[in-house]
């Protein structure tokens, strides 16, 4: 509940400083997804997300574009992605960090 809660404030606070129009979506529902997750807005204002796939242990990235989500596996080698953060840079290029926990780093 409090991670439900978190998401809707960040999408409301994006709401009121970019003036979009938001409306609830499942990005990833196969096994437990959603875990550690990152939202970041790029400079026209779409959606890049970051998050952990428990199910599979791999850190994942989704990106709201042309009106529906794609998703990606960034990496899958071991234990990976918790705790990740995104930030997308002037050039609209995302950047992920995240913990490694099978190397633990």
């Amino acid at each position: 509940m409090i991670f439900s809660f978190v998401i809707l404030l960040i999408v409301a606070t994006a709401q009121v400083s970019y003036g979009l129009t938001w409306t609830l979506t499942t990005v990833a529902s196969a096994g437990d997804v959603g875990e550690y997750s990152s939202l970041a807005l790029d400079s026209s204002g779409k959606a890049h997300i970051s998050y952990y796939d428990d199910s599979n242990q791999d850190l994942k990235y989704a990106v709201l574009s042309g009106g529906s989500w794609s998703t990606e596996t960034v990496d899958s080698a071991g234990n990976v992605g918790y705790y990740s953060s995104i930030a997308v840079d002037s050039s609209g290029k995302a950047h992920i960090s995240y913990l490694d926990s099978s190397n633990d780093d």
